[in-house]
């Protein structure tokens, strides 16, 4: 049986039809269609319930999926571990559930290890959680330490919401604030926060919300607008001219960062990460 058939039954479970997983696998529908003929030639028994316009799992295409999925990421991880016994690991894949723990962990690979490749992505806590859990990164960047086999769970990082208001603002006299108190106002966001953007949007349900892509552009914003604007120490927004940095005193605007990090990427990539911990 081939690892690759396999890998073709997890994408039409995964994309929910036979022509999606050939699009993404870049095969013809009867190429893929044959190809899975032939998986349950050699399993001895159909895995779809067809009709003439139709194919779906049945129960045993529902069992060997679960089976193909853990075969699959044996198979990655058996690749992987085979690269760091070898010396030839030359990418990490990291699952973050906010940017500024994942620039100082990224900083910390590219130190350890000159020219290995980093795949970011950024996920809910959830879908973090669930990743490093099953193998699919090698590094989660979470918001509670993870207990997990194989794994070095590292605390890492603590971050705090800030509001930056004009000098003139009415807020601007204030040594903290609440989310409260900011209620029916307009903010200035960067898009691309992780799990801040929930924290602004359940804190703060009838503010107006303006989120920026562009990083350049944000920062340019940040400078003219009136918007009261959020931000943190981590951000790497140096102060604002004209607007005073103010904290936020609820508990949800002060986060405390986790790593963790799969054994199998080597002591000294992990020696890395615990070396740029300010917990």
């Amino acid at each position: 049986m081939e690892t690759e058939r396999l890998a073709q039954l997890e994408a039409i479970s995964r994309l929910g039809s036979l022509s999606a997983a050939a699009e993404e696998l870049g095969f013809t529908q009867p190429t893929l269609s044959r190809s899975v003929r032939r998986l349950e030639d050699d399993l001895g028994c159909e895995l779809f319930s067809r009709t003439r316009n139709s194919m779906t799992l049945n129960e045993r295409g529902r069992v060997v999926v679960e089976y193909a999925k853990e075969i699959l990421r044996a198979e990655q991880n058996m690749r992987r571990d085979v690269e760091v016994l070898g010396g030839a690991m030359s990418s990490v894949r990291v699952g973050t559930c906010a940017p500024a723990p994942l620039w100082r962990v990224t900083s910390a690979l590219v130190t350890a290890r000159p020219g290995i490749m980093i795949g970011p992505v950024m996920m809910s806590e959830d879908q973090v959680e669930r990743a490093i859990f099953s193998g699919d990164v090698d590094i989660a960047i979470s918001l509670r330490p993870l207990n997990l086999p194989s794994c070095e769970c590292i605390p890492f990082m603590h971050e705090d919401l800030l509001l930056y208001a004009p000098e003139d603002d009415v807020l601007a006299s204030r040594v903290e604030v609440s989310f409260q108190d900011m209620e029916d106002r307009t903010f200035l966001l960067f898009a691309d926060i992780g799990f801040w953007w929930d924290v602004c949007r359940k804190s703060l349900p009838r503010a107006k919300f303006i989120r920026q892509r562009d990083r350049v552009v944000f920062k340019k914003l940040a400078r003219t607008s009136k918007a009261l604007v959020f931000t943190t120490a981590s951000a790497g927004i140096t102060p604002i001219e004209d607007r005073v940095a103010i904290p936020i005193s609820d508990e949800e605007a002060h986060a405390s960062f986790y790593v963790s990090a799969a054994a199998s990427l080597g002591d000294d990539i992990v020696g890395a990460i615990r070396g740029a911990a300010s917990f």
